[in-house]
């Protein structure tokens, strides 16, 4: 940040690159970055609490875990979508269903949703957005429902960027009539086959000794949910 100053009263005010308000951090530059860096750490720290803690349960069981404890994301109604900082966290969330479902590193990404039995990290964060937009739009505060009707209108807003760029990402045609009870997933977890997520259960299942597949090694099973998982 380019030095320069700014008085109050006469008093000089301190710069800072980065400011904390109720829990969000906010850039000089208005980048996610800083923002990014520390929810991907709260992310990673609770991911690993998880695994160290329950480790020893099913993947069924620490998917719900990962869920519910791990996945709040705080405050990501603020970010700016598009930012390229924001794929960061997204990237973690892959790697975290890989870990918890022992998949190797290159399984297929669409996949991991459906294997988990749960909405993907961008599409929770997407609904949650959208969600807040719908919520500001039919505020009884009249200045609130002014200033989001007509930001969400407006191309150079940052409500309206975060709108089509959902929208290019869940495939939605109108995005301005966009709702969060009907958005589906990102392009990228698209295009599932529902036979592929039931064959990577059961071979999951086996592996974790909850059923038996007669005439299969332990190593024949590994290496076929590995070799299907990257099909």
């Amino acid at each position: 940040m380019k030095p320069f100053s700014v008085k109050l009263n006469g008093t000089e005010l301190l710069c800072e690159n980065v400011v904390k308000h109720l829990g969000i951090y906010t850039s000089w530059n208005l980048n996610e970055e800083h923002e990014i860096k520390v929810k991907q750490g709260d992310f990673i720290g609770h991911v690993n609490q998880v695994l160290s803690t329950y480790g020893s349960l099913s993947s069924d069981t620490l998917s719900m875990l990962l869920s519910s404890k791990c996945c709040h994301a705080y405050g990501c109604e603020t970010w700016s979508l598009n930012d390229k900082h924001v794929q960061k966290i997204y990237s973690r969330w892959n790697i975290a269903v890989r870990r918890i479902w022992q998949l190797p590193y290159n399984a297929h990404r669409n996949i991991l949703p459906c294997i988990m039995g749960s909405k993907s990290l961008p599409l929770q964060i997407y609904k949650r957005t959208v969600k807040m937009y719908e919520l500001m739009d039919k505020s009884d505060n009249e200045i609130v429902s002014f200033i989001s009707k007509n930001a969400k209108n407006d191309c150079r807003s940052f409500m309206n960027k975060n709108m089509q760029y959902i929208a290019k990402e869940t495939n939605c045609d109108k995005y301005l009539s966009m709702k969060s009870n009907s958005m589906s997933e990102p392009y990228i977890y698209s295009n599932v086959n529902d036979s592929v997520i039931c064959l990577l259960h059961e071979l999951r299942n086996c592996q974790e000794g909850l059923i038996e597949i007669p005439g299969f090694s332990g190593s024949e099973i590994q290496d076929l949910y590995e070799t299907i998982a990257c099909m």
